[in-house]
């Protein structure tokens, strides 16, 4: 076994260590059948999209199309799913296996990326000689790092900027040592098209990288030839970045146009941010995932001691000075994730340059000096008691860091002993001498000693990470996975069926709604027409659209939430059919008839229930009027909802002007909305001057309704406006009324980038013929709560019904549409502007009677095209934003990376040539 291990080279010692440490950390994953598709993301976003790409490819399904309007309302996939997987090289690979393995292809190709972050570490450590051992140690280190075990398996893209960062790292390296730039423009090539949030992060890390690395180790060779090499290597990246632009170009517009583009704040780090940062706590908050095996926490002291011997040392440790000093301060923080909330989601390159750290000063005879030695204990002495003090006050355990941290200084104390008895037998007497003296025998002794632990290391920190916590059950099993889509996470049963009844049914171009707010992006899983979608980039418009109707628990990332079942919204999207558990029956919005049940045989409540829109509204509506934003801006959010089905809102009348459409304010004055009376029923006495008090959880009070002010068939809101909590936890206030619950959650607005500012809580109670009882609320944290007012507001039908009947009088008739077109026919009697229910967007090019229109931003931002008088063709068609444009400048990219190769090749030869000549 010895000489085995003894011929194997570092790339087949990891392997080995790799594939032993993964069956046993996760062996709790294959014995329970569980995947690694994490029951949020991993379920909502990865899987999907991953499926979607299969099918998009394997099967030939919308191969051409580049925009899709079962994303939302219709959006560019392009833009948004490039984030996730599209530049993904890995990715590709589960076009190899059967799509029925699909589920495990997901959680094996997470494995191997795992895989290949060790590997890109020890090619990193092989160009610089680095020792088989020291590289290894250096290699599991980073691999199985706080960062990697946290995101490997929640994100599997996260992996990626992980394996690229040492190949960047090593690319600069070839510039500075031997001046070839091929591996540096390939790799930000590769970057770049992987996914441009992390290449924004790994461009940011490789400058720092570079710049320290040349001057540390590289000052001797003067400015000038600083300057030289900088300049190559801005035009190598630029190339790079070339090479990329068919996915970056389209990806930075709709980043542009991202709805999370507002959210630029970040907030400050409290005192148990600092505390956890510095003990490399593994619950330390805004993602500072610093955690490494404690192994570098007794190497470090050693690599400062060393600081000014060693130019490598000096490199790295600068590095790890500066990217410390952006851990700390929250604007540097906010700075690396794009000058929005500080997430420091680039922290993988902390663990890179701490285990590096390490590989650099592992000896090959394990052998450190006295003075070494002494620092070690000194420095483990005092992180302890440290530690004691903070552990004393605030509660916090560095995980298994400070135990096993005391592991090397007893490796060190073995090799002093070894070196003692050696020097004795062969009687040295001077401690000088100490590095001539090896015992063959103690060293690979030490070194199994040392690995075995750093492997238990690893182990216990996993067992902590995944088991200890019940983390691991967070990962949905096989024998689930199948039925959760289809059952909305059991929130709604039958989904699948019921959508390929729906289409059966009906193939015109409509909209699906359900009562789960929650999204799966199940619309593109099951390919039909929703109102929900789960995205991280998003769209600013209908984000705003969101944020003005104040809907139930907008976040950026799912700003509908199937619009809280609001009847006038929902139906203005044109949303015909709804779908809901026969058990939600009263969550269903005004005028839907129930014309199908999906009947389940074990659950009657669990039984699927479609309902079909008597005042449905085609996708495109027409308005013979329009109104200023400015006056849309003074409503309520009650009243932009009514006024959307009056009215058409623009911003700017220049393009409309010559069409001669009218302008009609006046049709606000007719939005009626109604305040409904109540008594207070508060027999905890939380309430007192607009304050809430809640001593403990789900502590509620009462409104009594008064059934006198509220009018008939008519829809009724619960409205507490400027609801300020003094705590920073994130909390949720809940409504309960008449079967129907409804919560909002208002995230933690110091640690949390989704929170969102929530003047208005709007809970939409339903719609009734006659409403009358009491309604319920409560809030699940203790605490203060002080707001303005609490107010009871009833929306009756009778106006939505004439509102609806008005704008069908004019009707757009869809003749035929794709995911890339739609085209149709209108005859209207007055000049108005046709409103098509997508998020606007350059990407879309109109055509009135085969002349290009211009389109307008109408309505919060969907498409409008302003008419004449007269009967119109209409034809739509969409092309991704700057993809040609992208497409060519790749096409140059690519052609000068391999002018970059052939003058590398070129150059090499001429080296070798000369030295052969000498």
């Amino acid at each position: 076994m010895k000489k085995l291990i003894k011929k194997l080279n570092a790339y087949q010692l990891y392997t080995l260590v790799f594939v032993i440490l993964c069956i046993i950390i996760f062996f709790g994953f294959i014995k329970s059948g569980r995947s690694f598709i994490w029951d949020s993301d991993g379920l909502k976003q990865h899987y999907v999209f991953m499926e979607d790409l299969y099918n998009s490819i394997k099967n030939g399904s919308n191969t051409s199309s580049t925009f899709s309007w079962s994303l939302g309302l219709g959006l560019d996939k392009i833009g948004q799913l490039s984030y996730y997987i599209l530049g993904d090289p890995f990715a590709y690979i589960c076009l190899l296996f059967p799509i029925k393995y699909l589920k495990v292809v997901y959680s094996f190709l997470i494995i191997l990326r795992m895989y290949c972050v060790g590997l890109s570490f020890i090619l990193y450590c092989n160009y610089h000689k680095k020792g088989k051992f020291a590289t290894l140690i250096g290699a599991l280190i980073y691999t199985f790092s706080g960062f990697m075990l946290f995101a490997a398996l929640r994100h599997p893209f996260f992996n990626n900027p992980v394996i690229l960062l040492p190949l960047m790292f090593l690319g600069i390296d070839k510039i500075l040592k031997e001046g070839k730039y091929k591996l540096f423009t390939i790799v930000t090539a590769v970057s770049a098209i992987s996914n441009y949030y992390f290449f924004y992060m790994l461009t940011i890390l490789t400058f720092i990288y570079a710049i320290v690395k040349y001057f540390s180790e590289y000052k001797d060779r003067g400015f000038k030839t600083f300057w030289v090499k900088f300049f190559k290597t801005v035009l190598c990246y630029l190339i790079g970045v070339m090479s990329a632009g068919i996915l970056l170009l389209p990806t930075i517009y709709a980043f542009a146009n991202n709805s999370r583009m507002s959210n630029n704040s970040f907030t400050y780090y409290d005192y148990n941010y600092y505390v956890n940062l510095f003990f490399m706590n593994t619950k330390t908050a805004f993602w500072s995932k610093t955690y490494v095996a404690p192994l570098a926490l007794t190497i470090l002291p050693i690599a400062i001691l060393n600081f000014k011997k060693n130019k490598e040392n000096r490199t790295y440790l600068i590095n790890l000075l500066i990217q410390t000093i952006i851990l700390l301060v929250p604007f540097l923080g906010s700075m690396m994730n794009g000058f929005s909330f500080q997430s420091n989601r680039w922290t993988f390159a902390y663990s890179f340059i701490l285990a590096y750290i390490v590989t650099i000063n592992i000896r090959k005879d394990l052998i450190y000096s006295p003075k070494e030695f002494a620092t070690v204990k000194k420095y483990l002495i005092i992180y302890f008691i440290l530690w004691f003090i903070f552990h004393s006050t605030t509660g916090i355990f560095p995980a298994t860091s400070i135990a096993v941290a005391f592991i090397f200084l007893i490796i060190m104390v073995l090799r002093q002993i070894d070196y003692k008895k050696l020097k004795k037998e062969q009687q040295f007497y001077y401690l000088e001498n100490y590095k001539s003296l090896e015992s063959h025998k103690a060293k690979n002794r030490t070194k199994v000693i040392l690995l075995t632990f750093l492997c238990i290391d690893i182990l216990v920190f996993s067992y902590l990470r995944f088991y200890h916590t019940g983390y691991y059950k967070e990962f949905l099993t096989y024998s689930k996975l199948s039925n959760y889509y289809d059952n909305l996470e059991n929130k709604l049963h039958h989904l699948s069926n019921a959508i390929d009844y729906v289409q059966t049914r009906d193939n015109s171009l409509y909209r699906v709604a359900t009562n789960v707010s929650e999204s799966n992006n199940e619309s593109l899983m099951y390919n039909y027409h929703g109102l929900n979608t789960y995205l991280s980039i998003g769209n600013k418009y209908v984000s705003k659209l969101s944020e003005d109707l104040s809907i139930l628990n907008r976040a950026k990332t799912n700003p509908l939430r199937e619009l809280d079942s609001r009847t006038g919204i929902t139906t203005f999207l044109g949303s015909k059919y709804y779908i809901a558990s026969k058990s939600n029956a009263n969550y269903v919005p005004y005028g839907y008839n129930l014309i199908k049940e999906i009947v389940d045989n074990k659950d009657d409540k669990k039984t699927a229930c479609i309902y079909e829109n008597k005042y449905a509204l085609p996708i495109g509506v027409f308005y013979n009027n329009y109104t200023l934003s400015n006056k849309y801006e003074t409503l309520s959010p009650l009243e932009k909802e009514q006024a959307l089905l009056k009215t058409a809102v623009v911003d700017d009348v220049s393009d409309i002007k010559k069409y001669n459409i009218s302008s009609n304010s006046n049709l606000l004055n007719n939005i009626s909305t109604s305040k409904v009376n109540y008594e207070l029923n508060d027999k905890h006495n939380i309430i007192k001057d607009n304050t809430i008090k809640i001593t403990k959880k789900y502590v509620s009070f009462k409104l009594d309704i008064q059934e006198e002010t509220v009018p008939e068939n008519c829809e009724l809101y619960l409205a507490i406006n400027n609801l300020q909590f003094e705590g920073t936890k994130e909390y949720t206030v809940t409504a309960n009324y008449n079967s129907i619950s409804k919560s909002q959650t208002i995230r933690d607005k110091v640690t949390s980038p989704y929170y969102l500012d929530n003047p208005i809580i709007l809970f939409n109670l339903g719609y009734r013929e006659s409403h009358s009882g009491s309604i319920k609320v409560s809030f699940n944290v203790p605490g203060n709560y002080k707001f303005d007012s609490i107010e009871l507001v009833a929306v009756p039908m009778n106006n939505y019904e004439q509102s609806i009947a008005n704008l069908k009088q004019t009707e757009f008739v869809v003749i035929n549409y794709t995911d890339n077109s739609l085209s149709g026919k209108i005859n209207n009697s007055e000049p108005g502007i046709l409103q098509i229910s997508t998020s606007f967007s350059d990407g879309w090019k109109a055509y009135v009677d085969n002349k290009e229109t211009p389109i307008i931003n109408v309505n919060t931002g969907f498409i409008g095209i302003p008419l004449s008088q007269g009967n119109h063709n209409i034809k739509l068609v969409y092309n991704t934003p700057y993809l040609e444009l992208g497409t060519k400048i790749s096409i140059a990219g690519v052609a000068l990376i391999f002018v970059i190769i052939i003058v590398d090749i070129v150059n090499t030869k001429r080296r070798k040539s000369k030295k052969a000549q000498t």
